[in-house]
Parts: structure tokens; C-alpha cells; sequence
């Protein structure tokens, strides 16, 4: 997994979930279907507190996009953020990338937290 600033989509993993999401989504397929491929892909590291954090806001952010995001997974990525659990992994990190980080969290959450005013639409492919 790599990463290149604090943002919560600025992570290999998380932007791959996002841009599958999305990509699947584009593609016509419903929004459950679509998280259980990507649960199913990503099962190895789903309930790991380090990747499984990423995964999960990648698919939050895209679900969000799409104006689908799941209560269960709001909840989980709440839990996540404010239990701190989702800043353990970033100790490493100095001071100043760690506060970027939590910041990002916070306005990552908050802005979940409210359904997207319009929402993303399918986009198709010209032929």
C-alpha cells in the first residue's frame, strides 16, 4: 500500500476501490452487488485495522458519490474515525502529517455524514 498525502483517497488501495466502484457502477450494476465484489476481492485485509480502514473508505467516498452509501458501512467508518482506530497505523508518521491526517479524517467524515446534494450519475461509454 502506498500513499502520497494525507487525503483519504490519496492511497494505491483506496483510490483502486473507489475507481472499481465506480467503474462498476458505470457499468450498470447495483450498488450491493457491487460492494460484495468488492468485499469479496478485498477479503483478506477487510477486518485488517491497517488496509481494512483504507478499503472501507475507498468504497465509503465512491458509495457517497453515488448517493448510496449504507448506514452499516457509515457506521463502521464512524467507529473507525472517531475510536481513533483509523490514525493507529500513522504513530510513524511526524506530528504535523499526523494532524494533516486527522483533519482529513474529520472533514472526510463530515462530509459523508450528509447525503450528497446531487449525486453521481451512471456514465456511459459513447460507441
Amino acid at each position: 500500500m502506498g500513499f502520497w498525502d494525507m487525503g483519504l483517497i490519496a492511497d494505491d488501495t483506496a483510490l483502486e476501490v473507489y475507481d472499481l466502484y465506480l467503474a462498476r457502477y458505470d457499468s450498470g450494476a447495483e450498488y450491493a452487488a457491487i460492494q460484495a465484489e468488492i468485499e469479496e476481492r478485498y477479503a483478506a485485509v477487510w477486518d485488517d485495522i491497517e488496509d481494512g480502514c483504507v478499503v472501507r473508505f475507498g468504497l465509503a467516498h465512491a458509495q457517497w458519490e453515488c448517493g448510496a452509501l449504507s448506514s452499516e458501512l457509515l457506521a463502521h467508518v464512524e467507529m473507525l474515525i472517531k475510536g481513533k482506530k483509523a490514525i493507529t497505523h500513522w504513530e510513524e508518521i511526524d506530528e504535523d502529517d499526523r494532524h494533516k491526517r486527522k483533519s482529513a479524517l474529520a472533514r472526510f467524515l463530515g462530509k459523508i455524514q450528509t447525503p450528497k446534494a446531487k449525486p453521481r450519475r451512471r456514465r456511459t461509454r459513447p460507441r
